[in-house]
């Protein structure tokens, strides 16, 4: 590879490591001491540097090389969070509200007996996207609301990076009840919480779907066979006519940060589907490649 080739490439893996670590919210990192010399050296005085004029003017900033693919990949504006007129939102309102009363009186499975409140969900009552996540956590069963922990603050981000906020969609789970010290939801559990489930759904009446973890995602699919994340990425499903994209749940990202990357892939999948594009069109990313 000559010179001019490496200079490039290191170039874009830097920027798409700056862009990956803003995406993760950081905000700034540790400059790296210089390194000190050893030896005889040390005793060597430094030479002078002479003084930079007051008056000499700073060089512009270099402008980010812009590459093909990144033009072509940019996305348009964010889309409306509903289509819904007024009234429809207000009906939705009301439906979803009356709901989640009956649920809250729910004891159907044994998570009655262990759950301090039932999370049902939060969000636009005419959402044109859906996330489901798999179950409340600790913080969720806390403070009544789905995503509110750290994978919470991390799901905020990721919906920024499309341009979307928490009020422009709506978040549920597939299960309304904390299970005890955090453990995957049982079939039963699961068996008696889908109701729930349609009947947001139905109310709702999303244009497209986001399934956050396996759980979710099998929930929405129908599926009763143990598949892995890996399996469902990377493309669209759909449940009755409405697409479901699959993504890692992110507490799982916080675990595996080097995979947020690949989330990024689905939220951009997202993303075309609610704007009119073709999803098939997104291309791969990854770090080493920053023009999505």
């Amino acid at each position: 590879m000559s010179p001019p080739d490496l200079h490039e490439r290191l170039i874009d893996e830097l920027r798409a490591r700056v862009e990956m670590e803003l995406w993760f919210g950081v905000e700034w990192m540790r400059r790296a001491a210089p390194a000190r010399p050893t030896g005889p050296a040390l005793d060597r005085p430094e030479p002078a540097k002479a003084p930079t004029p007051l008056s000499q003017p700073m060089p512009p900033p270099v402008p980010p090389r812009e590459t093909g693919p990144r033009q072509a990949n940019a996305p348009p504006p964010p889309a409306a969070a509903t289509r819904a007129s007024p009234d429809e939102v207000r009906a939705a309102a009301e439906e979803l509200a009356r709901v989640a009363g009956e649920a809250a009186a729910c004891t159907k499975c044994g998570l009655a007996r262990t759950r301090k409140q039932v999370v049902f969900g939060v969000g636009h009552p005419r959402a044109r996207l859906m996330l489901v996540g798999e179950a409340p956590g600790y913080h969720e069963d806390q403070q009544g609301e789905p995503f509110v922990g750290r994978a919470g603050q991390l799901l905020t981000r990721m919906l920024a990076k499309i341009g979307l906020e928490r009020k422009d969609v709506y978040i549920g789970n597939v299960l309304k009840c904390r299970p005890p010290d955090n453990r995957p939801p049982t079939i039963e559990e699961k068996i008696c919480c889908r109701p729930w489930l349609e009947k947001q759904r139905e109310t709702i009446r999303p244009e497209a779907f986001l399934a956050l973890g396996a759980h979710a995602a099998k929930m929405l699919l129908g599926m009763t066979e143990d598949v892995s994340i890996a399996r469902l990425r990377g493309k669209v499903h759909e449940r009755s006519g409405v697409p479901v994209v699959v993504t890692y749940h992110p507490a799982y990202l916080l675990r595996q940060p080097a995979d947020r990357w690949k989330s990024l892939d689905d939220l951009l999948r997202v993303q075309a589907i609610l704007q009119g594009r073709d999803p098939a069109a997104i291309r791969p990313s990854s770090p080493g490649q920053p023009d999505v």
